[in-house]
């Protein structure tokens, strides 16, 4: 398909390959590929003045914008569509465009639009026959009178959908999802959860997360106001569990279409819009200038004496600060075009930062890996299986580095790329302490050391929950890797003032002036080696330094006077509440 969507092939074979293309993007959840396939062949309809097409196109592109919520973009596109479609199209397609076009002003938070939207579309669908399609955008409108707080509209909606639904089972689920949620602020609780819990059953089936996480969002509240304290708290961490398993799935999606796209096609063609314009001021000035020319010599021939003088030194300061206008123009625009370019400059420069630390640091540990499974299969060909209890150690060294720099790698690309935003909750401090003993505790028995934790059990904190986590994880692994065999390490919390205060402290030789430098610029540190001689990606210090500005924190070290280090994480307190029973 992508060989089809290449230039040269005939426009109308390319541009339907191109929209495959942005649909298959789309539906993989990489929108970024997806738009811009679907903008390519947008605009080779555009050249080939194709206004039927361009109405299907202009919807889908819509769609990928609203995809990628940039709410702008999707409504331009989709009003675009209502041009080129004209007030006698289809109604399915006019239906189809109001839908879009009623999500991207549900996005600007423009809600009295959203309804109009929404309504344009059920009459459409209505006009057509379609009763599906109309249920369907019955449903999208309950959602703003429930944002507005208008119950006694969105139950009208409610009934007016559940009346025209066709029998299709999936649909139904969808506007129970709404009924829920309306159930729930209307004060009818009992009814609210018995709609969330079939919805809840219906998802396990089919498998709908985003559905599932819909119904939790009202289960949770309903059983917390009936009293069912214990069923809320188990709606509620099942609902932070399928949010932790979407975020890590997109973080990494997010990573792989970073590094296909990373935005370079689009910086490049602003930079040759820039230099077209500057191009057309070139021209418009010569334009001008000839102008002038003629209206100096036409003077000459009617103006004698001091008219003559006054007309010419008239002309003269006209084409001076026309002149003086049109370079002050180009100049702005050098100017901006020198920005774009430095710009462009940084993102390629990051962007080749990364690849050189993935193909330098993936590289070793993925070839210790194809190293081991061929020793392995050496020693079950030679028939000596006891020899292969040796190569546990190296296995494990060798994951657990993998590991480290794909976790470091993945943190700082995130911060990196402008999209990192805290999901702050309330999180028991002793809960988190053990599960980072768990994770510790494999490394810690590997290499004989004493691994201590310590908290009260009426700590709490208010913080991103896989920040705080990778932190946790960063800090105790370093102090675990350059501890020697007998050490000891020790990860305590307490509460000082206002601020949870957690303490890391290891046994082992303390910080270099290398890592102390590290410290003070903020920048990827020197490549390290712990007491096995391992060498770390520098990364680690650079992800604890974005996530610790991100949860309003403070993170030090210092170099304890009996050995060994001390690395502090200082974070706001979270307030007094009362805990689940």
């Amino acid at each position: 398909m992508e060989k089809l969507a290449q230039p040269g092939q005939p426009p109308l074979l390319r541009s339907m390959a191109l929209r495959q293309l942005g649909q298959l993007y789309i539906n993989d959840h990489k929108g970024a590929l997806g738009v811009q396939r679907l903008l390519a062949g947008y605009q080779l309809l555009e050249s080939q003045h194709d206004t039927v097409r361009l109405v299907e196109y202009a919807t889908f592109v819509s769609w990928g914008y609203i995809l990628l919520s940039q709410p702008e973009q999707g409504r331009q596109f989709a009003q675009a569509a209502l041009r080129y479609a004209g007030p006698h199209a289809e109604p399915l397609t006019l239906g189809r465009i109001y839908n879009v076009l009623a999500m991207a002003e549900g996005l600007r938070h423009d809600y009295q639009a959203e309804i109009s939207g929404y309504r344009r579309a059920c009459q459409e669908a209505l006009r057509a026959g379609n009763r599906q399609h109309a249920a369907v955008y019955l449903g999208n409108l309950i959602q703003p009178y429930l944002t507005l707080g208008r119950l006694a509209e969105a139950r009208r909606v409610m009934d007016s959908a559940l009346l025209v639904r066709p029998p299709f089972k999936q649909i139904d689920y969808y506007i129970k999802s709404d009924e829920a949620e309306l159930l729930y602020r209307e004060g009818r609780y009992a009814e609210a959860v018995q709609a969330a819990r079939l919805i809840q059953q219906y998802c396990i089936g089919w498998k709908d997360y985003n559905l599932l996480c819909d119904a939790l969002r009202t289960l949770a509240p309903a059983l917390a106001r009936l009293g069912q304290h214990e069923e809320a708290y188990a709606a509620q961490l099942r609902l932070t569990q399928i949010n932790d398993s979407l975020y890590e799935s997109s973080s990494i999606a997010r990573m792989q279409e970073m590094q296909a796209l990373y935005e370079s096609e689009k910086q490049l063609a602003q930079l040759a819009r820039q230099r077209h314009r500057i191009s057309g001021l070139d021209a418009a000035a010569a334009l001008r200038e000839a102008d002038l020319r003629r209206r100096t010599t036409l003077l000459y021939a009617l103006l004698t004496g001091a008219a003559l003088l006054l007309a010419l030194a008239a002309t003269l300061y006209n084409r001076n600060r026309l002149k003086q206008q049109a370079n002050a123009i180009l100049s702005t625009q050098k100017a901006e075009l020198a920005v774009a370019a430095g710009k462009l400059q940084a993102l390629n420069a990051t962007k080749d930062r990364l690849f050189a630390i993935v193909a330098h640091d993936l590289r070793n540990p993925l070839a210790a890996l194809t190293g081991i499974q061929t020793i392995i299969q050496r020693y079950v060909r030679r028939g000596e299986p006891e020899r292969l209890v040796e190569l546990g150690d190296h296995l494990q060294q060798t994951a657990q580095t993998l590991y480290g720099v794909l976790d470091n790698v993945l943190g700082w690309a995130v911060s990196q790329s402008g999209d990192l935003e805290p999901r702050p909750e309330l999180l028991d401090v002793s809960l988190l302490l053990r599960e980072a003993l768990s994770i510790g505790q494999l490394q810690a028995t590997a290499q004989e050391i004493e691994l201590r934790v310590d908290a009260a059990d009426d700590l709490y904190v208010t913080a991103d929950r896989q920040m705080l986590r990778t932190l946790l994880r960063n800090l105790l692994g370093n102090a675990l890797k350059f501890t020697p065999i007998g050490g000891q390490v020790t990860l305590t919390a307490e509460a000082e003032e206002d601020s949870l205060v957690f303490r890391i402290t290891d046994t082992g030789p303390g910080f270099s002036a290398a890592a102390a430098v590290a410290w003070a610029t903020a920048e990827v540190g020197p490549r390290t080696a712990d007491a096995s001689g391992r060498t770390g990606v520098g990364l680690g210090l650079v992800v604890c330094r974005a996530f610790t500005r991100q949860l309003g924190g403070q993170l030090s070290w210092r170099n304890r006077a009996e050995g060994g280090a001390e690395v502090t994480l200082s974070l706001p307190l979270a307030q007094p509440i009362a805990v689940p029973a």
